[in-house]
């Protein structure tokens, strides 16, 4: 049997309210930094997987690192940059830097990110 909150969510999603999907919790609105960087074409090792460390004043592995692509005006770069951030694994955040890790391969032009740091 439904309850009233099952109710009430269903008619939510129907309406397209994705925040009761992904709720924004107090801690996530906090963000202690932001920044904007160019990945340059210049990784780690020989073969995948691939890494690259990026200084961040201020951050420590308890943070969490959100990142976020800044895409082209040009709408034949903006192909091409979306191809590229899909190389892009994960990023753990270290003290005064963050880890980039590309699983598979490595994007072959630089890339302009935004980090939030929360």
């Amino acid at each position: 049997m439904a309850t009233e909150v099952d109710i009430l969510m269903q008619q939510k999603l129907k309406n397209g309210d994705t925040k009761i999907m992904y709720p924004v919790t107090k801690m996530e609105n906090v963000i202690v930094n932001r920044k904007e960087i160019t990945l340059d074409t210049t990784w780690t090792n020989e073969a995948a997987p691939y890494t690259k460390t990026v200084e961040v004043e201020g951050i420590t592995t308890e943070n969490l690192v959100r990142i976020y692509p800044i895409w082209s005006d040009v709408l034949e770069t903006r192909a091409q940059e979306r191809e590229e951030y899909a190389k892009i694994s994960k990023v753990d955040s270290q003290n005064g830097s963050i880890l980039i890790t590309c699983d598979e391969d490595k994007p072959t032009i630089a890339l302009k990110i935004r980090l939030e740091v929360l």
